[in-house]
């Protein structure tokens, strides 16, 4: 929305549809690589926390479900309807990467 999180200087500098891009302390910060932020709770209680792209339709945060793709979920996996977006978020944040922890607790058997 124009009128939320400085929207001019946004759209000045999220030029790359291929990056992520959050607000930070810094300014306006843009992924690496094409890899993902760190997905934090405070998502669910701090809105300009969400991680933005540039997409055909312009700049937007995120989605909650794009959050979990992003940390390994299936895409079949849905929230209940009761479930407010904050809170989507909030666990999104809150969540750890699924195949991060396969990986390290496979490492912690071989030991």
């Amino acid at each position: 929305h124009p009128g939320d999180y400085g929207y001019d200087k946004m759209v000045a500098t999220i030029r790359d549809d291929k990056q992520l891009y959050r607000f930070s302390d810094y300014g306006i910060q843009s992924s690496k690589d094409g890899i993902a932020f760190t997905l934090k709770a405070n998502m669910g209680t701090y809105p300009n926390r969400v991680p933005v792209i540039k997409d055909k339709f312009g700049i937007r945060r995120i989605t909650p479900m794009e959050c979990l793709a992003l940390q390994g979920f299936p895409s079949s996996f849905t929230f209940p309807s009761t479930v407010p977006l904050r809170e989507q978020y909030k666990q999104a944040g809150n969540t750890v990467c699924i195949g991060t922890k396969f990986v390290t607790g496979e490492a912690n058997q071989i030991k």
